[in-house]
């Protein structure tokens, strides 16, 4: 998978889970995939620890989930990890997967904004769509 898709989708996953509408995404998404959710915050956790502005980015997303400068300030520090750790990477879309798979009603749409600005949305069951 290409970074900025998976730094993108990563970021998108971890931002429903902090937000208002992680309640929701927990509920129509089914436990499965909130499960895995929460590993996928705990292991980008893990992985990015001592890495300064990627745990400030990763404060300020925990914060504001639905801001799309915060959310653009931890994919920018994650694509950075990502480029240099290849096993980091490859987890990282394992788990990315799993997500896909454990939430049948999950639809993870990635898209360009103007200005090459990448972002995410993800569609909840039918017709909620949570950016």
């Amino acid at each position: 998978m290409d970074l900025v898709i998976l730094s993108t989708t990563a970021v998108t996953l971890i931002s429903a889970f902090f937000s208002q509408a992680g309640k929701g995404f927990a509920k129509k998404a089914g436990e499965a995939a909130w499960k895995k959710t929460e590993k996928l915050f705990n292991y980008v956790t893990l992985k990015i620890k001592g890495n300064m502005s990627a745990e400030e980015a990763l404060s300020d997303l925990k914060k504001t989930p639905d801001d799309l400068d915060a959310r653009a300030a931890l994919r920018v520090q994650l694509r950075k990890i990502l480029s240099e750790d290849n096993e980091f990477a490859k987890e990282l879309e394992k788990i990315v997967n799993t997500i896909k798979v454990a939430g049948g009603d999950i639809i993870i749409q990635q898209f360009t904004m103007s200005g090459g600005r990448a972002d995410s949305v993800i569609q909840l069951g039918k017709g909620n769509v949570e950016k």
